[in-house]
C-alpha cells in the first residue's frame, strides 16, 4: 500500500483505525509506505509556513487534523502489526531529494517517510 500526503487531515483515531484495517486486509510480507506530519522542534519560517498552511486548508475545509510524535508513530504501527523497514527523518529526506538542488527548494513543514511490513 502506498499512503502519502493523507495521515495529517485525518484524526489520530481515523489513522489508527485505518491502519488496523490495512493490517486486517493485507498477508504476512506485505508493505506500507507512508508519510506523517511530525511534532518535533520548529524552526520560526517553519512555524510561519505551517500557519499559512493550515489557513489554507482550513478555508478549503480539510484542516490539519494530526502531527504525532515519531516514537507514537512507531509504536502504533507496532501495535498494529507492522515492523519498520525504514523510518526516514527530515533530514534523511532532505539529503535524498533536495540536497545540492539548483533552485534551493526544501520542505516546508517537518515529516517523516515510513516503509513498514506486515508481520506474521
Amino acid at each position: 500500500f502506498s499512503w502519502m500526503n493523507t495521515i495529517p487531515y485525518l484524526s489520530k483515531s481515523a489513522t489508527e483505525a485505518t491502519l488496523r484495517e490495512i493490517a486486517g486486509l493485507t498477508a504476512a510480507g506485505s508493505r506500507l509506505v507512508l508519510n506523517y506530519s511530525c511534532v518535533v522542534p520548529l524552526t520560526d519560517e517553519q512555524l510561519a509556513y505551517l500557519k499559512q498552511l493550515q489557513a489554507l486548508v482550513s478555508g478549503t475545509g480539510e484542516p490539519l487534523q494530526s502531527g504525532w510524535k515519531p516514537e507514537a508513530f512507531e509504536a502504533l504501527l507496532s501495535d498494529v502489526g507492522f515492523s519498520i523497514i525504514e523510518h526516514a527523518t527530515e533530514r534523511d529526506l532532505h539529503e535524498r531529494y533536495f540536497e545540492g538542488r539548483a533552485d534551493g527548494l526544501t520542505p516546508g513543514v517537518p515529516a517523516r517517510l515510513i516503509v513498514a511490513e506486515r508481520g506474521a
